[in-house]
């Protein structure tokens, strides 16, 4: 069983369903409760389709990392990117309690991985973002 697991792709939305695939593999491969694989799906799904879509803009093919571990009773990720800086934490989130026609477009996503991952930290490390984040697994096999 694996315990870790670094995966590159390229700035193709179509990559998205072979991360799905790893991190399915991943956290079946590791006993992980449901709830915690869903979480990871759903948080890493939203932060690498925002890498994807916003983090260049020049057309080319550029490459995404992606590094999942267990550590400590918990799952750590990171993404890392070479794309322009961009602090998903820095970003305005929505007021999610105005009428829906007062909303801006956006952000929905970057609040929901805020709000799922236990933790969540941004960092510019010379020329890449790093985005890392946990998920606690529970003890007992039941939600974290």
């Amino acid at each position: 069983m694996d315990q870790e697991f670094t995966l590159t792709l390229v700035n193709r939305i179509e990559q998205l369903d072979i991360m799905a695939q790893c991190l399915q593999a991943f956290c079946t491969n590791n006993r992980l409760p449901k709830t915690v694989a869903d979480s990871l799906e759903v948080v890493l799904h939203e932060l690498a389709s925002n890498v994807i879509s916003y983090a260049w803009d020049d057309g080319s093919v550029h490459e995404l990392q992606l590094h999942v571990a267990l550590a400590n009773g918990k799952v750590v990720a990171e993404i890392s990117d070479d794309g322009r800086p961009f602090d998903p934490l820095g970003h305005t989130f929505p007021d999610i309690n105005a009428p829906l026609e007062e909303r801006g477009i956006g952000g929905l996503g970057l609040l929901l991985a805020r709000t799922i991952a236990d933790t969540l930290e941004y960092r510019r490390d010379g020329e890449r973002n790093r985005v890392l984040l946990s998920k606690a697994i529970p003890l007992n096999g039941g939600p974290a």
